[in-house]
């Protein structure tokens, strides 16, 4: 739902839109930029008990100022979750730990089959902390030796008339190191997510709110899917569809009711 195009649709014909903004729009990586640099005061908003979490309680926190997004102006409110935080950490230890194990076995393939040339060995590199996305967090290091043989042209038994020639061969050596600072750096932007939401009457407390209800919603459309088995029919009449989706919607409050 989430384009500009969508919401505009959606608050030209009425609508209002609570939404999680994309990692893609450019207002993420500016927030995160600013995040990384200097600490952003935020206050907790919402404490809940969690039987997973190690302390038992799980805080939900609001950073303080005021965001908007760059085309449309529509409001954006910065939350920052205590449990996600640790599962951010987490995950990117496991990332930087499984780049790190597959650096030491390309290491071990150098200087054979397609991994002879400085340019092919980069390209494998790459590939390898893009998948995990892990390439803030590793220093590359890529030298090489020259080895110069002097070798017989041509078979048989070398005598005075014999011809040499020289050849040049490079070996490569990949070296790397986990950057700890820029990894220490990273988790001041660990558990942080943005809302967005169109309607500006809206408050930080209310947009978190409707948010959080959403699984209910998604629970309602997966029993009108599936416990109601609703699929496509056709009707020549518009009061008809209207009529059946009427129905629809009244079985759906007995089922919540229920």
């Amino acid at each position: 739902m989430c384009t500009s195009k969508q919401l505009t649709h959606i608050v030209l014909n009425g609508g209002r839109v609570i939404t999680v903004m994309p990692n893609t729009w450019k207002e993420t990586n500016i927030f995160k930029d600013e995040l990384l640099v200097k600490k952003i005061p935020r206050k907790i908003i919402l404490k809940r008990e969690v039987e997973e979490s190690d302390s038992g309680t799980e805080y939900f926190s609001l950073f303080s100022g005021d965001y908007e997004t760059l085309d449309d102006g529509y409001t954006i409110y910065w939350y920052l979750s205590s449990q996600k935080k640790k599962l951010d950490k987490c995950l990117r230890q496991k990332r930087v730990k499984r780049a790190d194990s597959q650096l030491t076995e390309l290491s071990l393939k150098l200087n054979k089959r397609n991994l002879k040339t400085e340019k092919q060995i980069r390209e494998e590199i790459e590939a390898i902390l893009n998948k995990y996305r892990v390439k803030d967090f590793f220093k590359i290091n890529i030298s090489k030796n020259t080895e110069e043989t002097i070798v017989q042209v041509g078979k048989g038994r070398p005598g005075l008339n014999t011809k040499y020639r020289s050849l040049t061969k490079t070996h490569y050596i990949l070296e790397w190191e986990i950057d700890k600072a820029k990894l220490k750096q990273e988790e001041s932007a660990d558990s942080i997510f943005p809302l967005l939401t169109t309607d500006k009457s809206f408050g930080p407390k209310e947009v978190f709110a409707s948010y959080k209800y959403q699984p209910k919603l998604e629970k309602r459309f997966n029993q009108f899917k599936s416990v109601h088995e609703a699929a496509p029919i056709l009707f020549k009449n518009i009061e008809r569809v209207e009529t059946i989706m009427f129905l629809f919607f009244i079985a759906l409050i007995i089922q919540g009711i229920i």
